[in-house]
């Protein structure tokens, strides 16, 4: 069976990348370097490092087709032993492409007070950082504001924009692009500028 690579040393590269992925979080929008996955080739290696770091025999992904094949799929189970998940529904992970998106951000879990960490994680890999419309970050995590200008999905930027669910509950995003990630989790005011 064949398979593709992961980290170069994995229990270094997962903590490594953990503690990256944990600075997005904690500083929303801020740009972070993780380290280089190697091998699968259908993701960047931003993308492949989050997965192989927050996934697990405990956390269903779903894959958009755009992005995933059999041999990745095999990589991941290998690495993680992740469940793939058929629907968005039954997922706690869920990776989608920024090219031509088209999925319900609606059907995914949003938690509720009781269990906010039952929440969907969406990992949403974009065509750029810095070439799209202007947003303006506010919240935990950030002095006063930040701005950023990813290429975001309409409906992605729409959803921050207008987060339908109150806080606690609601979406945390990451987006990936190459070997770089920022997040913008629930908690984080966004607004077009």
């Amino acid at each position: 069976m064949t398979t593709m690579t992961g980290f170069a040393h994995p229990v270094f590269g997962t903590q490594l990348c953990f503690r990256k992925i944990v600075k997005a979080m904690s500083e929303p929008g801020s740009l972070v370097t993780v380290p280089n996955v190697s091998g699968l080739e259908s993701m960047s290696s931003a993308t492949a490092a989050t997965l192989l770091t927050l996934t697990s025999h405990t956390t269903p992904l779903f894959i958009d087709p755009k992005i995933g094949n059999p041999l990745l799929l095999r990589t991941l189970c290998l690495h993680t032993n992740v469940p793939i998940a058929t629907t968005l529904d039954g997922a706690d992970f869920v990776l989608l492409s920024g090219n031509r998106f088209s999925y319900d951000l609606m059907a995914l879990s949003c938690g509720s007070e009781v269990e906010p960490e039952k929440s969907t994680t969406v990992i949403v890999e974009v065509e750029g950082m810095h070439d799209g419309p202007c947003l303006k970050l506010t919240g935990p995590g950030i002095k006063t504001h930040r701005i950023i200008s990813p290429r975001l999905p309409g409906s992605v930027r729409d959803y921050l924009c207008n987060r339908p669910h109150a806080f606690p509950t609601g979406l945390d995003f990451l987006f990936t692009s190459g070997k770089k990630l920022f997040a913008i989790p629930r908690s984080t005011h966004v607004e077009e500028c």
